[in-house]
């Protein structure tokens, strides 16, 4: 009994709380169309099928909305001057990093990579380099544990990272789900990241 109920609970909570959540974001968006144009049609405050027109209306303004942001952010000029105002502006970078583009380029690069503690695998994303002030160099390695860690492993050993050929975002997909979709097979990039540097070694 306790264990039904302990498995009703583990399922409910987190329903309810997802429910509240979907609702508040919801009402929220449905203020913001109130507020900005619906109020002016005579549609959406009077009559039997009013709250189904404002529910109708808020989810295609939306929609609408996204998708004209959506297309905009695929300009080059915006692209450049989000990039511009990213480099000054430090809060920026946590909403704009460049797009997909960013992901699929070589700014973040898919990878497996071993814990040089616990010794597992896992998977993660170089998220660029890091040098100490001697001269030795790491790739910087973000994973997902719940909500976020990082690694710094050593370039000078190999033999703790490999890159992988799927896409960024395709990875992130399979890491997202829980690995219940996205890539079927991890394909191994070809060579190291980048070259080792001169004289290093495992």
């Amino acid at each position: 009994m306790k264990q039904d109920l302990w498995g009703a609970c583990k399922f409910l909570i987190p329903a309810v709380i997802l429910y509240y959540i979907v609702r508040w974001f919801y009402d929220l968006i449905e203020n913001f169309w109130w507020d900005t144009v619906l109020f002016r049609f005579h549609i959406f405050v009077d009559g039997e099928w009013r709250k189904i027109f404002l529910f109708l209306a808020s989810v295609v303004l939306t929609a609408t909305l996204l998708l004209v942001v959506g297309r905009i952010l695929r300009f080059k000029a915006v692209k450049t001057g989000l990039d511009f105002i990213a480099r000054h502006i430090p809060l920026l970078k946590y909403f704009w990093s460049g797009g997909e583009d960013a992901l699929d380029g070589h700014r973040i690069t898919p990878v497996l990579f071993q814990h040089p503690m616990a010794g597992e695998w896992k998977i993660g994303f170089i998220m660029g380099d890091q040098k100490l002030s001697d001269g030795k160099e790491f790739y910087r390695v973000f994973f997902i544990t719940g909500v976020g860690d990082h690694q710094f492993i050593d370039k000078s050993r190999p033999d703790l990272i490999i890159p992988l050929a799927n896409s960024a975002p395709e990875v992130m997909q399979f890491v997202a789900s829980f690995m219940a979709s996205g890539p079927k097979v991890l394909t191994r990039k070809n060579g190291p990241v980048k070259p080792p540097l001169s004289g290093d070694g495992p």
